[in-house]
């Protein structure tokens, strides 16, 4: 997770899919979070400074406060250009991969 210059998160109400790539874009880091307490965990250790991406839908606004007030750059994607940028069927994996 050092090496990460940025974070894709797929947003849910329980399951959160995790992305990360480093500096050349590469893909470095992925996990499957089962809960909104261990995904606020997670938020808490991520590095000041890895720019968090997102797609817009419930939640996501407070979610990037949250990251913003602890120095992470946050930006939150239109649902369509997310779509855009899938490979393969529409599932977390894939989204958190397109975002």
């Amino acid at each position: 997770m050092s090496t990460c210059t940025t974070v894709a998160v797929d947003l849910a109400k329980k399951v959160f899919q995790v992305a990360g790539e480093d500096a050349q874009g590469q893909l470095v880091y992925e996990q499957r979070i089962k809960s909104r307490e261990a995904f606020q965990v997670f938020l808490q250790k991520l590095p000041k400074g890895v720019t968090v991406l997102m797609e817009t839908g419930p939640g996501a606004q407070a979610w990037a406060r949250l990251l913003q007030m602890q120095g992470n750059p946050v930006r939150i994607l239109p649902a369509q250009r997310v779509a855009e940028h899938r490979s393969g069927a529409k599932n977390d994996r894939n989204d958190a991969h397109a975002i």
